[in-house]
This record gives C-alpha cells, structure tokens and sequence, in this order.
C-alpha cells in the first residue's frame, strides 16, 4: 500500500536487457506468480522467425505440467507471439475458447498420455489448427495437424508453427462429401459438419456420390455401410489420385468386410465430437514425432483444386514447378534421410520467399513428379522465381554439407495463364512438359505462348 509501482517496472527492465522474459500468471483461486526467463549464455536473444502475421500471434499452450508450460511460453514470448496457458481440463479448455480465439494451440504432453476428452474440446474447433508437443517415442496424435519433440528446437518450434499456420489458411474450409441413403440422417450430419466450419457436400446414392467425387475433389468422404453400390464409390475412392480419406458410419466388422481399416468406422449415431475427432484423425493422416515443413504442405489434390479455384474465378495466375537438380543422385548415394533434410529446408527457403514477396493468396505444394508447386500472380513470378534462385544458392552447401562431391541446383518453369488458354488442370500439366522439353534455362517462363528464359 502507497508504494509507487516502479519495481515490476524496474524487474522487467532489468530481465529484458539480460534478453528474458517477464510475465505473470493469475486466475481465481490460484493466487498471483509473477514468472521470468534467463537465456543459457549471457544475453543472447532469441531471433524472432522473420516478421508474424498480427493474426497468427495468439497461441495457445494447453498442457499439465505448469512448469513445462511456463517454459514454453518464454520461448514463444521471446519470438514475438502473445502467448497463454491455459489447464488441460475439458472445461478449461471450453472456457478458454470461449472467450479467445487463439491463431494456434500446442498441446504439451510431457508423459506421452495425452488425455483424448482434451484433444476432442480443441479439434472439436475446426478453425484452430493443434500442434502437438510430444516426448521422443510417444505414438503420434494423428487428431493434430503436426507433432514434435520435446524439447523442441526453437528454430524448428518457430518453422513448425507458421507452416502450419500457412496451410491452414489455405485449407481453411475442407471438403467433406457424405453418402447415405437415409435423407433425414443425411441433411443431420450436412448440418453438424457446417455447423463445425467444413464445406459438406451430400449425395443419396452411389451414383451421384461417384459424380461428385469427381467433380469436388473432396478431403474426405463419408460413406453409410448400407449404401447400395458402396463397392463402386470405394473403387474411386481407391484409385483416386492420394487415395481420398474415408470415414464409414457402420461398425469396425462391416469396415474390415469391405476390405477398410476398422478404425475408419464410425457409429451412425456417433456424437459431434466423436466425429470431429474422427474427420480430424483421418484429415491429418499419420504423424512422425518429427513433422516438419514436407508432411504438412498440401500435396496434388489441393494443388489441382487451387488451380482450378483460380480457373473458375478467371484470375490470372502463374503456375510454377521447381525441381533440385541432382537431388535424385544424392539420395541414393547419401540416404533417404539427407535428401529428406535437403527437401525440407528448401520448403521453409520457398515458403519465406512467397511470404516477403508474393501476396496472401501466394499458393506452395509439394507432389511427386515436382519437388515443389507454387501458384502465385503473374506480376510476382519473376521477383520469386529469381529470389528462390539466389537464396537456394546460399542455402546448397549448407545442405550438402560433408557431401563435399554433390552438385545441386534448382530448376523452375513457370507458365502464366493470362486469358484462360489453359482451361483444365491436365492441359496445364501438358503445357509444363512441353516446356521442359524445349528449354534447359534452370528459371523458364512461358507468358502470352511466348517461350524465354529469366
């Protein structure tokens, strides 16, 4: 009482200028901490990761051990995101979203026993993306958009959460068709999945479903056991490009008699969460306890869709394809694992290049016959085409490291669809093909039919 305030001043000045960090923590109940951090050697800070989206600063840290938590937030504070903890309780959890919309939550499970009811109440929420902090050998929580290490690396910590991010902006609304015979059950699970932020699509018979298959390219079907000619959609399914995720209300006996994995049932009178849980499971497919930028950038299905979402608005685009010059040859005489190094730092390189030079709608894929795939306007391409070409020369003997003997480069064919010429994905990939066959330029543009080098 009467004291004039300056010490939390004074204590913050004085952590900040040893490159801490100061904070409190407060709820009902549960008193008043005032918490601080110390980096290891002398006053070295932490490098923020580049410049943070307004809207991606708020995070979310959802963990048991308070501690644990308290140690993360100094690390993500000192980064520049505005960070807060919150219990893992299911009510906690229910509250804390309630009254906040963090841009991201990192579930902390430091003991490898992630509590499920807890995950159900974050993925529950389709519009925040979960990443997973786990401790090394613990089984992957496929519900999570991502997994890591405990202790993460705070270079890849940083990586990790705006990759993540980015993907989930491009991917905000995912595509869910539903077949099921049963009008009245149909137009319910339409109106859950709407309600929870998918785009539900529906279909009362194998023929329409087929039909729309086809036509929406969807992230995932949901099919009812019962459905006749069942058999005929899961042949699509099956041989689709990607293999579409699948969800069948039924039980794990009529799942395994239609040669699917029994965990892909879900009881038809399943409730929301356990469907949410189950559509976010099967969304994100399996996680290694070391995700990073490759597992989590959308692959030829959501490039297809890309392009023909720009082909269908009439939006001048640039498609652009890059290659790794020698990487082929490297890996097979290095090991899957550098080549999986070399590929993963040059998607973090890309993904920050479109980031400082393209616009928001700047679009980065990765699928087999192209190392890279990035869609971006045509006024962009050749400031990021060549950027991307400087910066992979800087970032090359990093990666080649001990490899003393390998050569790698990058080779880009970009193609501008000004007026439509272009009017289906195929066509499109026919004209890239067509391209590499006429040109060895390693940055090649082709705009307005006219073939040159950059």
């Amino acid at each position: 009482r009467g004291a004039s305030g300056l010490g939390l001043a004074v204590c913050r000045n004085i952590v900040g200028g040893h490159g801490g960090q100061i904070w409190v923590e407060s709820g009902e109940g549960q008193g008043t901490a005032f918490v601080f951090s110390l980096p290891e050697q002398g006053n070295q800070r932490v490098r923020p990761p580049g410049v943070l989206r307004a809207e991606d600063r708020a995070v979310l840290i959802v963990g048991r051990e308070l501690h644990e938590c308290r140690a993360l937030k100094a690390l993500l504070l000192g980064q520049g995101y505005q960070a807060r903890i919150c219990e893992a309780t299911v009510a906690a959890v229910a509250a804390r979203l309630a009254r906040s919309s963090p841009a991201i939550a990192l579930y902390l499970d430091v003991d490898g026993e992630p509590d499920e009811a807890v995950m159900a109440a974050l993925v529950g929420q389709h519009g925040l993306p979960v990443l997973a902090l786990l401790p090394p050998g613990a089984r992957p929580l496929v519900a999570a958009d991502a997994s890591l290490e405990v202790p993460p690396d705070p270079t890849v910590l940083a990586s990790m959460i705006k990759v993540v991010l980015a993907r989930h902006r491009l991917r905000r609304r995912m595509r869910v068709l539903v077949a099921d015979p049963d009008e009245p059950t149909l137009r319910q699970w339409a109106q859950r999945l709407e309600q929870a932020g998918y785009l539900a699509y529906v279909a009362g018979d194998a023929v329409l479903a087929a039909r729309r298959l086809d036509a929406l390219l969807p992230d995932l079907v949901v099919l009812r056991a019962g459905l006749p000619g069942i058999r005929d959609v899961l042949e699509r399914v099956r041989v689709a490009d990607g293999q579409v995720p699948l969800i069948l209300l039924g039980t794990p006996e009529e799942a395994a008699a239609l040669g699917l994995d029994p965990d892909a049932a879900v009881a038809v009178n399943a409730d929301d969460r356990d469907l949410l849980v189950a559509l976010r499971s099967r969304l994100s497919g399996p996680r290694g306890a070391g995700a990073d930028a490759l597992v989590v950038l959308p692959g030829g299905r959501e490039i297809q869709r890309e392009v023909a979402i720009r082909m269908r608005e009439q939006q001048p685009f640039a498609y652009c394809a890059m290659d790794i010059v020698g990487l082929h040859d490297a890996v097979e005489r290095f090991g899957f694992m550098w080549g999986h190094t070399a590929m993963s730092h040059t998607a973090e390189m890309v993904h920050a290049i479109l980031e400082e030079y393209a616009d928001g709608r700047a679009f980065l894929g990765h699928q087999r016959d192209d190392d890279f795939v990035f869609v971006l306007a045509p006024e962009h391409v050749e400031v990021v085409c060549a950027e991307i070409e400087r910066g992979f020369a800087r970032l090359a003997p990093a990666i080649i490291g001990d490899a003393n003997d390998a050569h790698l480069a990058v080779a880009i064919t970009a193609i501008v669809d000004e007026e439509g010429r272009f009017d289906r994905y195929q066509a499109l990939q026919h004209a890239l093909s067509t391209a590499r066959g006429r040109e060895t330029g390693e940055v090649v543009l082709i705009d307005r039919g006219r073939l040159r080098t950059i």
